[in-house]
């Protein structure tokens, strides 16, 4: 279900409202001979993702995540349907589906201390002269990072903090089996503090299982319309989430 969570995980551009100061990144994903485009904005604490497959009309799923009320909105363009899952939705979720679960959860390859490894020498990814480091977990190296240092994009750290927020949430969206994330969303702050990262290759074994790269940053005004709930889509209920999961639970 990892092409589920690429597409979760980045939005369609909506009509403007007020606008304020954020930032804007493009780049590509490749998973499984998938090739998808994405974008991100980030404004504050909250931030919003959107992909879609070379040559669409529009995006396949968009995805929110709102800081001030630690929700996520998630969107489909081509049903015009949304969820809305708040942070306690998530954790009762997550319970319900444990205590249905007819054998403990496979501990996911990606799961536990994550810890990194500079390697030496410099590489080049696109336009981007990075630094690569490792990334492990128990000692196994389950993807690399490359990152440049923040004035290289003409950001800071604390302009991407809303993807460390909303980590917990995407961790809360993979225990429902719906999504499939490269690495543990609690590494995330100490894989910005070693820089921007503009490249990271999850490994399934010793083989590259996806890869995300980074193609531009720009500072920019972003509305806020970005980040509300979509007009013209019909809201989906909740409970069809819970009933389809426990439904791949009891399989």
């Amino acid at each position: 279900m990892s092409r589920l969570l690429l597409a979760l995980f980045f939005p369609a551009l909506m009509v403007c409202q007020p606008a304020i100061a954020g930032t804007v990144l493009t780049g590509t994903i490749s998973d499984n001979g998938v090739v998808l485009k994405m974008k991100h904005y980030y404004q504050g604490d909250s931030f919003r993702m959107e992909n879609r497959h070379a040559g669409a009309a529009q995006d396949d799923h968009w995805a929110v995540y709102r800081g001030k009320t630690q929700d996520i909105l998630l969107a489909s363009p081509s049903k015009k349907s949304y969820l809305e899952i708040k942070q306690a939705d998530l954790e009762r979720l997550s319970a319900i589906l444990g205590s249905f679960a007819k054998k403990p959860a496979q501990p996911a390859a990606d799961s536990g201390p994550v810890t990194f490894k500079a390697l030496p020498g410099v590489q080049t990814v696109g336009k981007w002269q990075c630094t690569r480091y490792n990334v492990l977990s128990a000692g196994k190296t389950i993807g690399t990072l490359c990152s440049v240092p923040y004035a290289t994009v003409g950001a800071d750290p604390k302009d991407f903090h809303s993807l460390v927020l909303a980590g917990k949430s995407i961790q809360a969206l993979s225990k429902l089996g719906q999504v499939r994330i490269p690495v543990n969303t609690d590494s995330l702050d100490k894989a910005l503090e070693l820089g921007f990262p503009v490249e990271f290759v999850g490994l399934d074994g010793d083989k590259p299982r996806s890869t995300v790269t980074i193609d531009t940053v720009v500072q920019e005004k972003v509305s806020e319309k970005l980040f509300a709930a979509p007009t013209g889509f019909q809201r989906s209920d909740l409970t069809a989430l819970l009933t389809q999961a426990l439904a791949k639970q009891k399989k």
